[in-house]
């Protein structure tokens, strides 16, 4: 999940005010996951959802869910974020493959 325009908050009102988004999208994320979910920042403005034990379809109604939820959520004092995400989907012949593509770190 990646947020929109991101450079352009850090840029007009300050790294701080970037800050105050990255902090709220971490707690918007985590209000609106099952306690075996996980939010991570993955880069500067980059999210990574992990859901688990839900087939595709649940997957993405979950981060549609979160989507929705981001969309009609205010920063006080700031434009409203938007984000945009993929979502990738397991093999159906080799999801253990697959997981240990995504989880392992880059050297």
């Amino acid at each position: 999940m990646d947020i929109d325009h991101f450079k352009r908050v850090n840029d007009s009102l300050g790294h701080h005010r970037g800050d105050e988004v990255l902090t709220a999208l971490a707690a918007l994320l985590q209000s609106h996951l099952a306690p075996q979910d996980a939010a991570v920042r993955w880069g500067g403005e980059e999210f990574l959802l992990i859901l688990t034990g839900r087939d595709p379809p649940e997957a993405r109604a979950a981060v549609r869910r979160i989507v929705e939820a981001v969309r009609e959520y205010r920063v006080l004092g700031l434009p409203p974020v938007t984000v945009s995400w993929t979502a990738p989907a397991p093999p159906a012949d080799r999801p253990a493959v697959f997981m240990n593509a995504v989880l392992t770190p880059c050297p």
